[in-house]
């Protein structure tokens, strides 16, 4: 009898390690990777428009997939490009860091409108990434490298037009 609960405890502790290492996975492995093309949406279409006489090429998401992948994976992003995320319906979207390599100006924009902005740093390895959360629904988000939105005289109240 002994015996055999022995062995009971030994199944069961294969299959609890199993599960542990199999769930705990997916949720550690982003922070110990390094970048990959993973973030790369070869499908995303682009557009450039102007900013203060200034070209900006933008990729444009909407696809709930893309929108959660969004610039995490990348190692950098290049000047005069940013991601504009593309929502049906005004919110409060939450913005925050995971698996990004390089800080980012992140602008709410709603009717065309800059309504919030915030600059959101690097993570620090194995650190929680930054978040924020704006103080205004928006319909559109965009994201430019750090340092960019000043580039490109953009601030609170700031008229931006995608077409």
């Amino acid at each position: 009898m002994k015996r055999m609960h022995t062995w009971i405890g030994f199944i069961a502790l294969c299959v609890g390690g199993i599960v542990f290492f199999t769930v705990g996975a997916q949720f550690i492995a982003p922070w110990f990777h390094g970048p990959s093309n993973q973030g790369v949406m070869n499908h995303a279409p682009t557009k450039t428009i102007s900013i203060n006489n200034k070209p900006l090429t933008l990729e444009i998401v909407s696809d709930p997939a893309d929108v959660k992948q969004g610039l995490s994976d990348r190692p950098s992003m290049p000047l005069g490009h940013g991601m504009l995320f593309l929502f049906a319906v005004p919110d409060r979207y939450t913005f925050w860091m995971p698996r990004m390599h390089f800080p980012l100006d992140i602008l709410w924009i709603q009717d065309g409108v800059v309504v919030d902005m915030t600059t959101l740093p690097t993570p620090k390895s194995l650190g929680i990434p930054a978040s924020y959360k704006p103080k205004t629904a928006a319909d559109h988000v965009l994201e430019l490298k750090a340092g960019q939105a000043e580039a490109y005289g953009l601030s609170i109240g700031s008229n931006i037009l995608f077409e």
